[in-house]
């Protein structure tokens, strides 16, 4: 049997009452719940506890990892701050990986060579962004590019031109010293 994607359109609506209308008992609070109040663990099974079961004892387990000195994602021991040096360096990790992802798209975004003298290379760490207006400028482009924000990152690439490194030194050399 072939089912158009009109069908199933047309179909979803009456499923998402069907859920509604299916209820579930959560093994924490023991409460009669809606299955859409359970979240989905992998495919189309769903958790034993109720979203809210487990926001609670999430909660739970930070204070109590927190208060015990303990790091707050992994349980292990800490001495000091609420991340133990491996999650910690996970973390740093994650960030500089975000960093790179970001630059690059922000270099392909601006052309991906130098707006002065053409130079295209894949080492990103050459190119700067030099903001054409500084009183337009709201923050450095470096100190944003961890963000998860890649919409506001472009609003303020816009008001930017891509130059490698030697550049963007020399036009600032010549807007000091030749004004």
């Amino acid at each position: 049997m072939v089912v158009s994607m009109q069908t199933l359109t047309s179909l979803s609506p009456l499923r998402t009452t069907c859920m509604e209308l299916e209820a579930r008992t959560c093994s924490s609070c023991k409460r009669k719940l809606p299955i859409s109040e359970f979240a989905l663990s992998g495919g189309e099974k769903r958790h034993s506890r109720c979203k809210t079961c487990v926001a609670n004892e999430a909660k739970q387990r930070y204070h109590f990892r927190k208060n015990n000195h303990l790091c707050v994602r992994c349980g292990r021991k800490v001495a000091t701050g609420h991340l133990c040096k491996r999650c910690l360096d996970f973390d740093v990790e994650k960030a500089k990986e975000k960093r790179g992802k970001n630059k690059r798209l922000a270099i392909e975004y601006l052309g991906g060579k130098c707006r002065r003298c053409g130079l295209v290379t894949l080492i990103y760490t050459i190119y700067d962004f030099h903001h054409k207006d500084e009183k337009s400028k709201e923050y450095q482009i470096a100190k944003y590019l961890g963000s998860r924000n890649w919409a506001r990152l472009k609003r303020e690439l816009d008001k930017c031109t891509l130059l490698c490194a030697n550049c963007h030194r020399a036009i600032h050399w010549e807007e000091n010293h030749i004004a």
